[in-house]
């Protein structure tokens, strides 16, 4: 009984336990590409090091030869499992598109036909789209937001806490802005959106009754409301055009601030006066992991 509510096809959690396998792999996967984010600023900390020590000529050039041929291929594991996963949650959503759609024609089939069918079928299929997309990328975002920010945080705290609470202060002061500036998006883009429709019915109107107008002697009168309404149109989205393209670059100037207090600590950290003793490796890897981090948990563009 247990068994049956877990697969029941109306719930969407029996969907994923349906591709329980492929699921298993996206996680192994994920866990290795997400994890392995990480390796990235690593190494090209350790690479800037290895460098300044071969040109005091602390190492040899083996040594740095070695590093960089090391660093090519963790980051080529990382991309097949990149790969992997990618390919792995596209075969999930196949497989849940495929189920739901089989159920949903295998229920329309044995119902009543009437006049309403093919409406219902084409509203069906689109839900059953929407909500697979909805289950792709949830899978996706789990990995690739929530595990790769939870591994660049613990190595950024790793390296150094207070710096590390200091410069990812901005990034939520960003988001208070984002949430702020919502309603004056949605406002522009609804009275853009607004314009937009009666443009296109003036616009409809004309051509069919272009005649009638002209006969009529209202055609002028007619251009001079669709110059107007045109301007409107115009001005409305410059607006909405303004709000959505202008306010990405806006998160990432108040984001840069913590780019500023990583450089003046981090300078002192490496000159062993600040809070932590640092080289150059650990300079450079934390300011890479927190330029990541902040192009990671930025808002995205605001659409409504």
């Amino acid at each position: 009984m247990k068994q049956k509510n877990t697969r029941d096809p109306k719930k969407m959690t029996s969907y994923f336990w349906y591709e329980a396998p492929i699921l298993v792999v996206v996680t192994i996967s994920g866990l290795i590409y997400n994890i392995g984010m990480v390796a990235g600023p690593y190494f090209q900390g350790q690479l800037v090091q290895g460098l300044y020590d071969l040109l005091n000529h602390k190492i040899l050039a083996n040594r740095l030869i070695q590093l960089s041929l090391l660093y090519m291929l963790v980051i080529a594991l990382v991309q097949v499992c990149r790969a992997i996963k990618r390919f792995s949650v596209r075969i999930f959503a196949n497989h849940t598109s495929r189920r739901m759609r089989r159920l949903l024609y295998n229920v329309l089939l044995h119902r009543q036909f009437g006049d309403d069918t093919g409406s219902l079928m084409t509203e069906a299929i689109s839900d059953v789209g929407s909500c697979v997309e909805g289950m792709r990328k949830f899978t996706t975002e789990i990995f690739d937001t929530g595990v790769v920010m939870i591994a660049y945080l613990a190595m950024l705290l790793y390296y150094d806490v207070r710096l590390t609470i200091l410069a990812c202060m901005f990034t939520p002061l960003a988001y208070v802005i984002a949430n702020v500036l919502k309603k004056k998006v949605v406002k522009a883009n609804k009275a853009y959106k607004e314009s937009e429709s009666v443009l296109n019915t003036m616009t409809l109107d004309r051509i069919v009754h272009a005649m009638t107008y002209r006969i009529t002697g209202r055609e002028q009168a007619l251009n001079d409301r669709y110059e107007k309404q045109l301007t409107d149109y115009e001005q409305k989205s410059a607006v909405s055009n303004i709000f959505e393209g202008a306010l990405t670059p806006l998160y990432d100037a108040i984001a840069m601030f913590g780019i500023v207090l990583i450089i003046y600590f981090g300078g002192r950290n490496v000159l062993h006066i600040g809070w932590k003793a640092w080289d150059l490796a650990s300079f450079t890897t934390f300011f890479s992991l927190l330029y990541q981090t902040r192009h990671q948990g930025l808002p995205r563009r605001q659409t409504f």
